[in-house]
């Protein structure tokens, strides 16, 4: 049987299982844990029936549960009775048997340490929405929080005595944030309607940036890919990111193209602009007119307009409550329009970030954040030189000239910085990364 929800951590996991019968097309909705033994145990439902449904595939020793806990990845099976039997023979039947007609399992995680999985079952075949499996990823990162909330009480046992002790370890430095996300969408003169993006995109963006995060990784080429997925995912002209250097001051990091680098250092310079504004205020800044912002920005909105952009906002990067930057979403129509679900995606990406410099092996350290970002800052000093270098030395644009020293460092399997450093001191190495 689910725990009694008599512990206040159960009671919220319970009503979140609630929430998403309620807010999703799902007749039913568990939530289950991995324990030290790496053995899943039930924690929460949003019913009776979930609770059986839930429990069921630990009893088979096959399910959608046991199968995005191993992947790391969610498990989205719209039509169990057409894709079921050859995953799961027994549990498929039994849950077709039980008026179960597709499933969704989405791993609760940071980093490479696995919290547990969130169930969604619905009656009907029939695929998630891109909004409605923006929802789930929102309540499964919601749970993530509530358990590393838990953790983070210094009470004791974990919620109901279950063995959380162990994946939970890994979340103990203070910053961890957990995510909001939901789905995407532009108008106008974007045209990416939400809708359009389909629910397996936006699946591999996330399940992208959490492959990320397992391992050792660049992070200079894990934030510049952030900005260039941000653009597609919302049909912007241009994304960049700013980070906040010891001092509390933001700093450049990441562009997706030449245009964004510059309006951004030059909101750096300047100390004004949406980036600065949602630094401070650990808000959004939404929907922004860049035309009726020159009383607001008078500086940084006469730059933007002469770069050809017309609409603008920007999102602050935090961790927990502590802000660490702040990414600007630039847009060539006027407004821009973000609604609702596009804020909290955007939003969940930008989460995503912060989380990148927490990764694992900086939390078992206890290596400072700012450390790592002054580390990042430095890189990216070495890498604007490098851009520079071999743009003057064969003539092409910054943006071709970083795209070159990108696609060296991947097809080298080296490190973005690593390049850089050997195009400042080889200049023989010139000659190699235009061939890429």
């Amino acid at each position: 049987m689910a725990p009694v929800p008599a512990d206040p951590v159960v009671t919220r996991l319970c009503r979140l299982c609630e929430r998403a019968v309620t807010s999703l097309p799902a007749a039913g909705a568990g939530l289950s844990v991995v324990a030290e033994d790496n053995q899943f145990s039930l924690l929460a439902a949003a019913d009776a029936a979930s609770e059986r449904l839930e429990e069921l595939q630990f009893v088979l020793g096959e399910g959608p549960c046991v199968d995005a806990a191993a992947a790391r990845r969610p498990v989205l099976v719209a039509d169990l009775g057409r894709d079921g039997p050859q995953r799961w023979p027994v549990y498929a039947g039994t849950m077709r048997a039980a008026g179960i007609g597709a499933i969704f399992a989405i791993p609760l995680q940071v980093g490479a340490a696995q919290l547990g999985v969130l169930d969604l079952f619905r009656t009907e075949p029939g695929s998630l929405s891109g909004p409605e499996l923006g929802r789930a990823f929102a309540l499964a990162d919601e749970a993530v929080a509530i358990l590393l909330d838990d953790r983070a009480r210094g009470d004791g046992e974990p919620a109901s005595g279950t063995a959380m002790a162990g994946p939970v370890e890994l979340f103990q430095a203070q910053g961890m944030a957990v995510l909001g996300v939901e789905r995407d969408k532009a108008s106008d003169a974007w045209e990416a309607a939400m809708t359009t993006v389909s629910a397996e995109r936006l699946s591999k963006i996330f399940v992208e940036v959490a492959d990320t995060l397992v391992d050792d990784f660049d992070l200079q080429d894990f934030l510049h890919m952030l900005t260039v997925r941000t653009a597609g995912l919302v049909g912007a002209s241009a994304v960049g990111l700013l980070l906040a250097d010891g001092r509390g001051q933001l700093r450049f990091m990441a562009a997706s193209d030449e245009r964004a680098r510059i309006l951004e250092i030059f909101q750096v310079q300047a100390s004004e602009g949406p980036c600065h504004d949602a630094f401070r205020s650990g808000e959004p800044v939404l929907n922004a007119d860049l035309r009726d912002a020159v009383e607001r920005w008078p500086d940084f909105t006469r730059h933007a307009l002469a770069a050809g952009f017309r609409s603008v906002h920007a999102f602050p990067m935090r961790v927990r409550r502590e802000v660490i930057g702040a990414l600007n979403v630039f847009g060539s129509a006027v407004g821009g329009n973000f609604d609702e679900a596009d804020v909290q995606i955007v939003q969940a990406l930008t989460d995503v970030a912060a989380i990148a410099l927490l990764q694992e092996r900086a939390i078992r350290r206890g290596e400072l954040l700012t450390e790592q970002l002054q580390g990042a800052l430095n890189s990216r000093i070495l890498i604007e030189q490098a851009k520079g270098a071999i743009a003057q030395a064969h003539g092409i644009s910054v943006d071709q000239a970083f795209a070159a020293l990108r696609g060296h460092a991947r097809s080298a399997n080296r490190k973005l910085t690593d390049v850089a450093q050997e195009v400042l001191s080889n200049p023989d190495s010139l000659t190699v990364l235009t061939q890429h």
